[in-house]
């Protein structure tokens, strides 16, 4: 599987997220130095008044991913 196809999976579920102000994209990736082995740098800039409300939502974007991922598995790419 592609990173940027993971990338965009997890900005799909971030940017619906009511807690976050802005994402941004670090390291190789937004270097354009990855390679299949790197991990994936995603910043979330939350208000501090709402990180408590944001940080269960955590899990339902890793969720949105893992969703992603074993569609992916099941349909053979």
């Amino acid at each position: 599987m592609k990173l940027d196809h993971v990338v965009e999976v997890l900005l799909e579920s971030l940017k619906d997220d009511q807690y976050i102000e802005a994402i941004f994209l670090r390291g190789s990736m937004a270097r354009k130095e990855h390679d299949e082995f790197s991990d994936i740098d995603i910043y979330c800039v939350v208000n501090e008044e709402n990180v408590e409300a944001f940080l269960p939502n955590r899990t339902k974007h890793i969720e949105a991913y893992n969703q992603f991922r074993l569609g992916v598995i099941a349909s053979g790419f």
